[in-house]
Formats: structure tokens, C-alpha cells, sequence
């Protein structure tokens, strides 16, 4: 994904010539279930690792401040093992501070006592460095919001833009950059003319409802604001089309798979939809070429789904005096919505002698 950069003019003296530099990161889900993974234990080291590393990637872009949206962990519950082993990193990175509000899923999870790990709750709390102000609240409807507009103003919710906070509500409130979490794809626009609202998407991928790149975003503040996304995920969901039409067999599919599936890294993790009109009375075997792609790379993980259409020659038929024939054109008079499929499962049914 291209760097997506904006920028802001912001008064000269806001940090007296210095700049300030920030990671914002959402959604990153430690201690996943991922019941629907079948690699769930490794991807959830994999995921701790990639918050490990971005840790390190703070330190050495001297970025001071972590800015933590929501759903740090998938659980209210947060088990023991992982507790203290947060704890461990966040005193670790003491060099770093973080900001984490908590999300819908650990809402209730754990409070952490440390001096570089700053809380919030349902009524909004405010941190001040220099002349940046950061304020957040955990309840995403709140909009009892108090900002002095000479301060660039950092406002953090977990919530939906597009279902539950409504962001006219949040206009007109001298919100510089609006720091979001809970949606699990990268997105951003403007909140006022001159200010942002930002989605950092999840830092890793989690399942095949979560495709492209993920990671989190980086700002600095200086005279003017910049701030732009920056894709760190160790592996990537990729959903991958195969348009089908012209293949004449399993074969043929394989062939077209390979080719596309080509330029992608291994490491990663791959669905494929067929696509394309195949005809009427052709069958496809999807386990069958699953598996052989599945022989013929080495991809972390990878799955077909068949999203393929029936295509009829309905020419074909039209003089057919066999029983297939008859039961095309009775389909084709027919009022039913899907024919094609109709038909495709009606001729199977008849070359494997299941009707008589």
C-alpha cells in the first residue's frame, strides 16, 4: 500500500521547534481464540512478536508515545501467563510511553499501575505534553469534550463511525487529530476542514474476513501535522481472483492458479476465489485442486472457494430428443430465478443415474 500522507499547518510555537512523533495502533487482539485458524497458538506468538517489533520500530524512529485505541487484548479476561508478560514489556520499554484506552472487548480487562502506561474510562481524561493534549474516553457515544484550542488536540475513542459515534457531534470541538479503533482495515478523512479522524486497522490479520495490509499509523507533530500509514504485518491475507472462463479442466484451473498466485510470498496466507462462467454440465473439484496447490506451493495457509456461474447453450438443446434435452428446455420455460444452476445440478443428477 502506497504511504498515505496528510498534513496540517499548526502554529510555529506549539513545540518550540521540536517535534514529536507518535505510533497509533488498534485492534491488536493478544490472546485470540482464532477458532477458525487452524494455526491459532503459532499465529497468536506471531501476533505478539509483531507488537514486540513495533515497539522496537518506535525506538528506533525515536517515537515516544503510543497511542493504544482499544482491543489491546481479544478478552475481557486477560489470562495470567499474557497479563504478566505485558506487564514485563511495557516496563521493558519504559523509554516509551503508552496510551491505552481499552475497547469492547477488554473493557473490563486488566488496569495496569505504571508510570509510562496512562488509563482512561468513561468520562474523558486528558494528558498534557508541552502543548499537545491527548483525551480519551472508553464510552465511544461520550461527547462531554473540553479542549483549549491553542493545544493540538489528541482525542482517542474505539468505536464505529459509521454505526455507533457520529462524528457531527464531534465537529467544532478543536479536535486536531481524532484517534480511533474497533474497524479492522486502515481509513481516514476529514473530521473538520483542518483536522482528521484515523483507523490504524488491525496490526495483524486475524482470518479470511481480514485481507490486504495491516499495521498502524505514524505521526509527527511538528509545525504541521504528518501522518501516514505504515504496513507492518509479519504475514498478510490476500484474496485472490482466478477468473476461470476459458479453462476446459482441473488441469487448466491449476495452471491459472499457479500463474497468479506467483507473486505472492510464501509466508503469507492466500484465499482464492474462482470466478468466471463455466459450462452447464462441467464439474469442478475443488478439494481435488486445493490439494494440489496446495503440494505444488508452500504458503503459510491457503484455501479455494468456488464463486464460479453456470453458463447454458441453450442452442445446444433445442433439438435434443434425449431426456436431457427435455429437461433443459423445460428449465428454460420455467419461471424459476437460477436456470443455470437448476440445470447444472438437474444434469449431474441424470449422468450419474440418480433420476430415471
Amino acid at each position: 500500500m502506497k504511504k498515505m500522507i496528510k498534513e496540517m499547518n499548526l502554529s510555529s510555537s506549539l513545540l518550540g521547534g521540536y517535534k514529536m512523533k507518535f505510533i497509533h495502533v488498534a485492534d491488536v487482539h493478544l490472546g485470540s481464540s482464532l477458532l477458525k485458524f487452524s494455526k491459532a497458538k503459532e499465529r497468536n506468538i506471531e501476533l505478539r512478536n509483531t507488537f514486540i517489533n513495533m515497539l522496537e520500530y518506535a525506538r528506533n524512529h525515536q517515537i515516544d508515545h503510543i497511542l493504544i485505541s482499544g482491543d489491546l487484548f481479544d478478552h475481557d479476561h486477560v489470562n495470567y501467563a499474557l497479563k504478566k508478560d505485558m506487564l514485563s514489556l511495557f516496563k521493558k520499554y519504559d523509554d516509551l510511553t503508552f496510551y491505552y484506552l481499552r475497547g469492547n472487548h477488554d473493557q473490563e480487562g486488566f488496569d495496569i499501575e505504571l508510570k509510562n502506561v496512562k488509563m482512561f474510562n468513561a468520562d474523558y481524561t486528558y494528558y498534557k505534553i508541552n502543548n499537545i493534549c491527548i483525551a480519551g474516553s472508553e464510552d465511544p457515544v461520550n461527547c462531554d469534550l473540553h479542549l483549549d484550542p491553542q493545544n493540538f488536540n489528541i482525542v482517542m475513542l474505539h468505536g464505529d463511525i459509521h454505526h455507533e459515534i457520529e462524528l457531527d457531534k464531534l465537529r467544532n470541538h478543536s479536535i486536531d487529530y481524532l484517534a480511533l479503533g474497533h474497524l479492522h482495515s486502515y481509513e481516514s478523512g476529514h473530521l473538520d476542514m483542518n483536522s482528521y479522524y484515523a483507523y490504524p486497522g488491525a496490526l495483524e490479520g486475524r482470518g479470511y474476513d481480514e485481507f490486504g495490509e495491516k499495521g498502524f499509523i505514524e505521526l509527527e507533530i511538528t509545525d504541521h501535522l504528518e501522518f501516514h500509514f505504515v504496513p507492518f504485518a509479519y504475514r498478510t491475507f490476500y484474496l485472490v481472483e482466478v477468473d476461470i472462463t476459458d479453462t476446459e479442466s482441473d488441469y487448466d484451473i491449476e495452471q491459472k492458479i499457479l500463474n497468479t498466485i506467483s507473486e505472492y510470498e510464501n509466508k503469507n496466507i492466500i484465499q482464492i476465489n474462482l470466478t468466471g462462467k463455466i459450462d452447464v454440465e462441467s464439474e469442478i473439484d475443488i478439494t481435488r485442486i486445493e490439494k494440489s496447490i496446495k503440494d505444488q506451493t508452500d504458503f503459510y495457509e491457503l484455501r479455494i472457494k468456488d464463486q464460479t456461474d453456470y453458463k447454458v447453450d441453450y442452442a445446444k438443446y433445442l433439438h435434443n430428443s434425449s431426456l436431457k434435452g427435455e429437461f433443459v428446455r423445460m428449465v428454460q420455460e420455467s419461471d424459476e430465478e437460477n436456470k443455470d444452476e437448476i440445470i447444472h445440478y438437474g444434469l449431474m443428477a441424470l449422468l450419474r443415474g440418480e433420476v430415471e
